[in-house]
């Protein structure tokens, strides 16, 4: 029996092709590790933005708009090779999530400092 998946044009159901698997399989297979450091970033993030979803929608897209920001800057500016830094950022990030998780918080904020 073929595997199924629903349609995204509405609620019927298609055979997913083998064509299709294995090009999924091979588009996996050619896409590079990640290492560790990236997976706990990207954990990171994700953990942000379900805690986000936990709060009241006009909280919600202040959340996610800082945590945007800040994951953007830091992927734009903080070097690559710089694993002291970034596991700092990982620690400190970790913190802010454990406290966001808190029901009597209701947003996140940051600071510019300007150069």
């Amino acid at each position: 029996m073929p595997l199924q998946r629903r349609s995204s044009v509405g609620p019927h159901w298609r055979p997913i092709l083998w064509i299709d698997f294995f090009l999924f399989l091979d588009e996996m297979a050619s896409r590079p590790k990640l290492s560790g450091i990236q997976k706990q970033v990207l954990a990171l993030y994700r953990g942000f933005l379900r805690t986000a979803h936990l709060k009241a929608p006009e909280e919600r897209r202040g959340i996610e708009s800082v945590v945007l920001a800040e994951f953007h800057d830091n992927a734009r500016d903080v070097d690559r090779g710089n694993f002291v830094y970034i596991e700092y950022l990982l620690r400190r990030g970790k913190r802010q999530l454990e406290q966001l998780k808190n029901p009597d918080i209701t947003g996140l904020a940051t600071l510019e400092v300007k150069k």
